[in-house]
């Protein structure tokens, strides 16, 4: 799975930001009410308006064992919305959360790991954004 290339990089940007070492999407279930990094490829997102007028966005992500689900608010989503416009392949941060009967992140923040076109050699800058 693509997401397998990135997990050397994931782990780097986790441990130069202070985050926890990523988990794979298997030990999302264990992790329910605690803060959680996972190596991800973006798969789809549906943005949705809120009572307040403001963006916020229902994501999917999969690493080679399933596909994992997350939910980004308005102030997470602004912020990492250009991220998600550049790159495949992400860092995702965030709080695991049962909602409707069903497990998410809720995100804190994304770390792009791959930029299409971009040379496979040159790591990424990593920033803690907050």
């Amino acid at each position: 799975h693509p997401s397998a290339l990135f997990l050397a990089r994931g782990k780097r940007a986790a441990l130069a930001a202070g985050l926890p070492s990523p988990i794979d999407s298997r030990g999302i279930p264990s992790a329910l009410g605690g803060t959680v990094c996972v190596v991800g490829c973006f798969v789809t997102a549906k943005e949705v308006i809120t009572k307040r007028n403001r963006q916020m966005s229902f994501l999917s992500f999969e690493d080679r064992f399933s596909v994992f689900e997350a939910v980004a608010f308005p102030d997470v989503y602004s912020r990492i919305l250009p991220a998600l416009d550049l790159g495949s392949a992400f860092l995702v941060t965030g709080t695991v959360e049962e909602e409707w009967g069903a497990l998410q992140i809720r995100i804190h923040d994304v770390k792009c790991l791959f930029e299409p076109g971009r040379s496979a050699e040159k790591e990424p800058s990593f920033t803690q954004t907050r």
